[in-house]
């Protein structure tokens, strides 16, 4: 079984013209279970480690973020009528994130130091922006070492 670690790529996200690799996902379990049944009605492929088969993509516009893009992976591996399937779901190509209350981590830079015993230090910068409703709050810039 995989499983996520603290520098695992979830999905990407637009703020202004620049894409970001996230660090988390942000959904609430209703929107998750509505995502899970249609997979589940149309061959959808599930797997311990969903940021190998769903490919999210949100962005940022006027403050408030949105789910903009949505495709899996089938149980045959192709996906050509997966091709974002926001529209299908929820009847909108673009599905305001008002269920986000969390912060959510953006990746900008990752580096890899060796250190003994045969390890590894890994030091991210990461962009953490705070939501109230799905509308961006604060931003703010920190370092995570681990």
């Amino acid at each position: 079984m995989s499983m996520p670690t603290r520098d695992t790529i979830w999905d990407k996200i637009e703020i202004d013209g620049q894409i970001y690799d996230t660090l988390n996902r942000p959904l609430d379990s209703k929107t998750m279970q509505k995502i899970k049944e249609y997979k589940k009605e149309n061959g959808g492929l599930f797997s311990s480690a969903p940021w190998i088969t769903d490919s999210y993509k949100w962005s940022i516009v006027d403050k408030k973020l949105y789910l903009n893009d949505l495709t899996y992976l089938d149980k045959n591996d192709i996906d050509p009528n997966n091709k974002n399937i926001i529209q299908k779901i929820f009847q909108t190509d673009k599905l305001f994130a008002k269920w986000q209350n969390k912060d959510l981590k953006l990746l900008l830079n990752k580096k890899i130091e060796p250190i003994p015993s045969n390890r590894e230090r890994v030091i991210m910068d990461i962009k953490v922006l705070k939501f109230k409703d799905g509308v961006l709050v604060e931003t703010k810039i920190k370092k995570e070492e681990f």
